[in-house]
């Protein structure tokens, strides 16, 4: 007997599935860009290799120069000082048909994929922070010097100062620290959560800059860069990989997922690919800021 026409079967609810979740962390990626104000996605292949670099400036002997006499060149050279290959990251989550009999259909198989969703969440933020991190330190300018402040204040203020000297037109500062630095301003009033994305806190602005909590910055440090100089490359699992693989993928093209069953074992798999990776170009216009209080003097 032929099945009824429109019939909605098991593969039907697996792709809307994949779709919903393709869709729901595509849209905290791109939540997460909107806040950082990246507006610079660079759709690639994978392989491809993305360049970070640092503007070097070699002065002219003299700047003052005699009317009619030849001007001396001022050189500027761009170095390329990293390079990151766009990878996929894949992960595969399956669940048995005794854990769904055991615990149900929605904690065995959707609040999982919820927590799969977090830790997919976790390894772009960590990946991030990780790209920034050393962008900010020495790992890729050894000449590199982090500014010293008081507070927190001081901080972001000493921060937004340098980086007007590296840019010198306008820009989105934004700051990444610590929750324990931010912690007593917040409690203070001085600065308002705004939420969390992607297991960073969202706060007002303060002193001019966005503040992002972000507990990969070490206690006692702050990360600053500015909106415009970051970017975000990434691989549509779309495209040749359709012929092959059916998988959901969300309106950018940040992630596709794929639901099914595999009968022969009885279990429903789950199963991601991404390539996302979200970095500074320039790593001038990355600045560290070191918090040191005033040590106390005894009375």
């Amino acid at each position: 007997m032929t099945s009824e026409y429109n019939l909605t079967n098991a593969s039907d609810l697996g792709q809307v599935k994949s779709i919903d979740f393709a869709n729901k962390l595509g849209n905290n990626i791109n939540k997460l860009l909107e806040v950082l104000g990246v507006t610079n996605k660079i759709p690639m292949n994978v392989g491809t290799n993305i360049k970070m670099y640092k503007f070097n400036v070699q002065e002219a002997s003299t700047s003052n120069v005699d009317e009619g006499d030849e001007i001396p060149l001022t050189k500027v050279t761009r170095e390329l000082v990293n390079t990151i290959e766009l990878t996929f990251s894949k992960y595969r989550k399956s669940t048995t048909a005794e854990a769904i009999q055991s615990h149900g259909f929605d904690i065995a198989v959707n609040k999982t994929d919820n927590e799969l969703l977090r830790h997919v969440q976790k390894d772009i933020r960590n990946d991030f922070a990780q790209i920034l991190g050393n962008a900010a330190g020495t790992d890729y300018d050894t000449r590199k010097k982090a500014l010293n402040a008081k507070n927190l204040q001081g901080a972001l203020a000493k921060g937004r100062a340098k980086l007007s000297t590296v840019l010198e037109e306008d820009f989105t500062p934004i700051a990444f620290v610590n929750p324990d630095d931010s912690a007593e301003h917040v409690a203070n009033g001085l600065i308002v959560s705004n939420g969390s994305l992607f297991g960073m806190g969202l706060l007002t602005n303060y002193v001019g800059v966005k503040v992002i909590e972000l507990s990969d910055v070490p206690k006692g440090e702050i990360w600053m860069t500015v909106s415009e100089n970051l970017n975000v490359g990434y691989a549509n699992p779309k495209g040749e990989l359709s012929r092959a693989f059916n998988f959901a993928v969300d309106e950018t093209g940040f992630v596709g997922v794929l639901h099914d069953i595999q009968s022969n074992r009885l279990t429903s798999e789950t199963t991601l690919m991404s390539a996302v990776k979200l970095f500074p170009e320039n790593i001038d216009a990355v600045v560290k800021v070191k918090i040191k209080a005033e040590s106390q003097t005894p009375s």
